[in-house]
């Protein structure tokens, strides 16, 4: 979650359309929640 900054500030810099912005920070949250379920899913014992 701490990389989303990183990783969306140079193309949310270049963005006017707030709909576009919306959409970008949802797919990251997204894409995030999604790895962490994941590496839970993986851990041992779970």
């Amino acid at each position: 979650m701490l990389n989303i900054p990183d990783r969306l500030a140079p193309i949310l810099a270049a963005t006017n359309d707030s709909h576009e912005i919306h959409r970008l920070l949802v797919a990251e949250i997204r894409l995030v929640c999604e790895d962490l379920r994941n590496d839970i899913k993986n851990l041992p014992g779970v």
